[in-house]
C-alpha cells in the first residue's frame, strides 16, 4: 500500500511540475503576442477559453472512461493532439502561400 500511495504522490508532483512549465510557457507567449495596453484582455481571453475548453474535455474524458475502458481517454487525447498537429501544419502553410502571394502582388 505505501508503494501505491508513492506512486500517486509521483505522478501528480510531475503532472504539476509539467504543468506548471507549460503553463509558464504560454502566458509568456500571450505576454509577448500582445501589447501593453492589451495584455490583462489577453490574459482574460486565455483563461476563458482555457477553462470553457477543460470542462467539456473532463467530461468526454470520463464517458470514455466510463463507457468505453480505462484507456479510451488516452487515445482520444492522442488523436486529438495529432489533429492539432496536422492543423497547426496545415495553416502554417497556407499562411506561408498567403504571405508569398501578398508580396507578389504588391
Amino acid at each position: 500500500m505505501p508503494l501505491f500511495l508513492l506512486s500517486i504522490g509521483a505522478s501528480k508532483t510531475t503532472t504539476k511540475n509539467e504543468a506548471g512549465k507549460t503553463f509558464g510557457f504560454q502566458k509568456a507567449m500571450i505576454s509577448d503576442i500582445v501589447s501593453k495596453d492589451l495584455k490583462g484582455t489577453g490574459f482574460g481571453i486565455y483563461h476563458a477559453v482555457l477553462g470553457i475548453t477543460l470542462l467539456p474535455a473532463s467530461l468526454i474524458a470520463g464517458l470514455l472512461y466510463d463507457n468505453v475502458n480505462s484507456t479510451a481517454p488516452f487515445y482520444f487525447g492522442s488523436a486529438m493532439a495529432l489533429a492539432a498537429a496536422i492543423l497547426m501544419i496545415i495553416f502554417t502553410i497556407v499562411d506561408k502561400r498567403k504571405q508569398k502571394v501578398n508580396l507578389i502582388c504588391t
